[in-house]
């Protein structure tokens, strides 16, 4: 556990404020997880920490857990997400899509 290069990256999910998320394969178990890599910096590295922390505390159908984590904050390991999740904007409204709200002057 906590070793980065037991994962191979395969291509990038997407992106955020702090943190970057791919792809990956762990090389011995084969599975396809979710590799989640903070940006250089120390206000970087305590955010994804924090979010580690967190995440490893709580248990919920709606939040992914940790499987692998460096202990400085660097990356961390969750399960790779099924599915499509672009087509969610597709969804009716009121049954987890996105739904227009009129501006407000």
């Amino acid at each position: 556990m906590h070793d980065l290069t037991a994962y191979t990256e395969l291509d990038p999910l997407g992106s955020g404020g702090f943190a970057e998320v791919v792809r990956a394969l762990h090389i011995v178990t084969k599975q396809i997880v979710a590799l989640k890599k903070s940006r250089t910096g120390a206000e970087f590295l305590a955010r994804t920490r924090r979010e580690i922390e967190l995440q490893l505390q709580l248990l919920h159908g709606n939040i992914m857990p940790v499987l692998d984590w460096a202990d400085d904050g660097s990356w961390f390991v969750m399960p790779a997400a099924r599915g499509d999740l672009g087509a969610i904007h597709e969804l009716e409204p009121g049954r987890g899509g996105r739904q227009d709200v009129p501006a407000v002057a």
